[in-house]
């Protein structure tokens, strides 16, 4: 328990992907307020990619329907100029972490050791909701739900289910709603150099998301 760690930031419904526009103008953003370095890496489904942002652009406007992960690693902090996404910085030497896109075609749902999954999933129909079959080569360490009813086809938010966690550290009861799912997410992917639980989402990388994406974003903190 607790031996790695991701923040997830999530747009405030579970189904909103946003467009090949909005996802250009992120990257730009974040690369322009220092959160980001240049260069782009990127995998649509199983296939992995590296290019300008026209090609990524392009990437994206192929594929709107499609899992695509666009990703940077950060070896030494110190070294690279770069704006730490986080409140608090693990350290002094050697952070290093990384900062992902996640675009989904269905819903993520993840659970771990301290999310536990949802009791039930009902549509305001009546249609119990169930796991779809994950894709080949999923890259984001979570299952899928479907994006909109099978039975009425009108769009779930899962953002709205109550849901319970663990504390990672005491195992005391947590509580909110929705806990990780999405079809849009940013993570920060901390590995084993992660601040302390709790700590919050530097504000200026949170305005620099909510500014491209609009509303109110959730963040959710996992150790497994």
């Amino acid at each position: 328990m607790g031996v790695e760690s991701n923040f997830y930031i999530m747009p405030a419904s579970s189904g909103f992907r946003p467009e090949p526009e909005a996802i250009d103008s992120l990257i730009r953003n974040l690369q322009d307020q220092r959160y980001l370095p240049e260069g782009l890496n990127w995998s649509v489904g199983c296939a992995k990619a590296s290019g300008s942002m026209d090609d990524l652009r392009a990437a994206l406007d192929a594929n709107p329907a499609t899992d695509i992960q666009v990703r940077w690693r950060i070896s030494d902090l110190a070294s690279s100029g770069l704006r730490y996404p986080l409140a608090r910085i693990p350290g002094s030497d050697g952070i290093y972490y990384g900062i992902e896109v996640h675009l989904v075609g269905d819903t993520a749902y993840r659970i771990s050791e301290i999310i536990q999954p949802f009791d039930s999933i009902y549509c305001a129909c009546g249609q119990e909701i169930e796991e779809t079959p994950l894709p080949a080569g999923d890259r984001f360490g979570a299952g899928r739900l479907p994006t909109s009813c099978p039975a009425c086809g009108q769009p779930v938010d899962y953002a709205r289910i109550p849901m319970e966690a663990s504390h990672p550290m005491t195992g005391a009861p947590e509580s909110g709603h929705g806990g990780i799912t999405y079809r849009c997410a940013v993570v920060v992917e901390c590995g084993k150099c992660y601040p302390d639980y709790g700590t919050p989402v530097e504000s200026g990388f949170i305005s620099a998301i909510e500014s491209v994406l609009g509303g109110e974003l959730r963040v959710v903190q996992d150790f497994w």
